[in-house]
This record gives C-alpha cells, sequence and structure tokens, in this order.
C-alpha cells in the first residue's frame, strides 16, 4: 500500500519507531537511516533513504519495528501523534527535483490538536521536524 492510499483511510497511529544511523542507539542521535509508522488494521509504512539520490524510499507493506526505538516516548514534542489520526501528506520535491521531504498532518481528536512532522532527508540520513504556525508578535502594534 502506498502513501496515498495508507492517506485515503485516515487511519489512527498506533506507533512511530526509528533506527538511528549506523546503529547509534545514544541519546544525542537525531538522524535516522529509516522510520517506521505503524497504523490501525496492520498497516505500516517503512521511509528510508536512497543513498545514491537521497530520496525517500516508502515501502507500504507490513513490517515490524524490530530493533528500532520508539521516537514517541523519546521525543515528548511527538507524544501526541499516538492514537491520532493521519488526516494529510505531502510528498516534497526539492528545487532540483529530487523527492526528499515528506510532510504529515495528524489529528488528535481527544486534545482536538494538530501536529505537523515533516521528516527531511540530508546527506542519506532522515531527520524529523515539528512544524509549527508562526504567531504574530502583536506588541510591536502597541503605543
Amino acid at each position: 500500500m502506498d502513501l496515498k492510499e495508507i492517506t485515503k483511510r485516515t487511519p489512527y497511529v498506533k506507533g512511530v519507531f526509528g533506527l538511528p544511523e549506523r546503529g547509534d542507539f545514544s541519546i544525542e542521535s537525531t538522524s535516522f537511516e529509516k522510520i517506521f509508522v505503524s497504523f490501525e488494521d496492520k498497516m505500516s509504512l517503512l521511509l528510508t533513504a536512497n543513498c545514491d539520490t537521497d530520496e525517500f524510499i516508502i515501502n507500504g507493506e507490513h513490517f515490524t519495528p524490530d530493533g528500532m526505538i520508539d521516537l514517541l516516548s523519546l521525543y515528548p514534542a511527538l507524544s501526541d501523534i499516538k492514537e491520532s489520526v493521519l488526516l494529510w501528506t505531502w510528498e516534497m520535491n526539492n528545487h532540483q527535483g529530487y523527492f526528499d521531504a515528506i510532510q504529515f498532518e495528524f489529528w488528535n481528536k481527544t486534545l482536538k490538536k494538530e501536529l505537523i512532522l515533516q521528516l527531511k532527508i540530508t546527506a542519506s540520513s532522515i531527520y524529523m521536524y515539528n512544524v509549527v504556525e508562526l504567531k504574530q508578535n502583536r506588541n510591536i502594534y502597541a503605543k
């Protein structure tokens, strides 16, 4: 199953796991060789980097997160993704045409809160970003 098909089903997220780059399981590790997202009904996504082109390879077959770490526990900003619904996905190409970023929008019905997670490949490693809406500084208009 591909990214588009999984997103159409608006599944609940069961977990997000990662395999740190070069198997470095230290707390400081921020880049990953693989990211695994598991959904309800045994749906899953395995995201890896093509080392030759630094583009995403998406595999929608059923996998298990063997040997991976639980990213929802490791990164507090991601904890609200669990039991959230996947609403939207974006496959992003850079100005040279390489598919090197993916963005997910999740909705947590209980917390009435969205979370936008962006994954980007740099030098054959996957990095995670929490995308937040910018709030305007209204104090600049105060007299």
